[in-house]
């Protein structure tokens, strides 16, 4: 005789994340797998723990390891760069003690309003150029994971930073072309196509791909690369030729 209570299907347990240090070796030796998981689960909490612990013991670093002397040299040649002036000796005494600080509060709170703001550009982006259908939680995963490699690519140029005594130098083409203005619309492309960016960006597509299920990269990868130099390039040069320019005559 048939039982008349029929036997509960299984349920399906949800999926776990694999562990945190194995998420952060598959970002560099297979980031396809890595993006592929976040398909099932998105974790990002853990991956932006590591960046918030590189940020601020970089930060530590700075602040106890460099000289007042070398922040004012920087700020020199920063505000020299911008404005076309050389700044007053009493303005950049007041400045220093603020930079340093405001470096560590920034060591805190950047990685957080960084990993926010880019995730909700990935969704608006995704969505309306390319017809995305992943969740905020899936670019938030994509994008804590990708500000750790963005994190270590900042700490491997900030000694060449206070060397040079320039607060915009990056591994870009720029260090090749030294000669080139930094106001010239060249100098912003090559300056905005360095080598962490540019392995950021193909990330962020592929993190985009798989998400959504798609067999390329590329054409993810294609729409930000516009979207980032139109944000890094565009604007400021926008800006440049409607505001007044500080060191003109």
């Amino acid at each position: 005789m048939q039982s008349a209570y029929a036997a509960p299907e299984a349920v399906a347990e949800p999926a776990e994340p694999s562990p945190l240090a194995s998420r952060i070796v598959k970002l560099f030796v297979s980031p396809g797998e890595l993006f592929e998981e976040f398909r099932e689960t998105a974790p990002w909490a853990g991956a932006l723990g590591v960046t918030l612990a590189i940020s601020i013991l970089a930060s530590l670093a700075v602040f106890f390891l460099v000289t007042p002397e070398s922040f004012a040299e920087l700020i020199r040649a920063d505000f020299l760069a911008k404005t076309g002036q050389a700044p007053p000796d009493d303005l950049v005494a007041k400045i220093v003690p603020q930079a340093r600080i405001m470096g560590l509060v920034l060591s805190v709170f950047g990685p957080v309003v960084a990993a926010l703001g880019i995730a909700v550009v990935l969704l608006v982006v995704s969505r309306l150029a390319m017809g995305g259908k992943g969740s905020f939680n899936q670019y938030l995963a994509i994008t804590t994971h990708i500000q750790v490699m963005l994190a270590l690519g900042s700490v491997l140029v900030a000694p060449l930073v206070f060397m040079k005594h320039d607060p915009s130098i990056n591994l870009s083409l720029t260090l090749l072309f030294s000669d080139l203005s930094q106001k010239s619309p060249v100098f912003g492309l090559l300056h905005g196509l360095d080598v962490f960016h540019v392995w950021g960006l193909v990330l962020f597509g592929m993190g985009i791909a798989k998400v959504d299920g798609r067999r390329s990269w590329l054409p993810s990868a294609g729409v930000l690369l516009a979207v980032y130099l139109l944000l890094t390039v565009g604007v400021p040069m926008l800006l440049g030729m409607i505001l007044p320019h500080p060191g003109g005559a």
